[in-house]
């Protein structure tokens, strides 16, 4: 993420690790908009503060208001956003910046070279 971002919910894992982790942020993707929640909002739907928060994300997401500033992906030459569509829901899976991580070629070989021919890496000039 770029220096200074803040999701709009912020969690901690555990405090000996002390893990900054997004449950809720947003960011421009493709000239679209993405809306991330990682909380399992349906899983208690009996619950009203569950149910409060999924109907108040949803109000947003629908609303002008709803306009990330930011790209999470500014300044990588490459994010693969991964979202998944399961039973007519859409399911944010992972941003990934790098081919495996940078360590994996491509299979065929020459797509390595026509992919890697498509971007254009910043300098390694200081």
């Amino acid at each position: 993420a770029p220096n200074g971002y803040r999701p709009a919910v912020q969690m901690i894992d555990n405090v000996e690790r002390n893990h900054r982790l997004g449950l809720l942020f947003e960011t421009a993707v493709s000239g679209g908009r993405l809306f991330v929640c990682t909380a399992r909002l349906t899983e208690c739907p009996e619950d009203p503060c569950m149910n409060r928060l999924h109907h108040a994300i949803a109000a947003y997401m629908q609303s002008d208001a709803f306009a990330p500033a930011e790209t999470l992906s500014a300044g990588f030459p490459h994010a693969r956003i991964d979202l998944y569509n399961l039973h007519g829901k859409i399911y944010f899976g992972e941003m990934t910046f790098f081919h495996f991580s940078g360590n994996v070629p491509f299979e065929p070989e020459e797509w390595d070279y026509k992919i890697g021919e498509w971007l254009t890496l910043p300098s390694s000039e200081k």
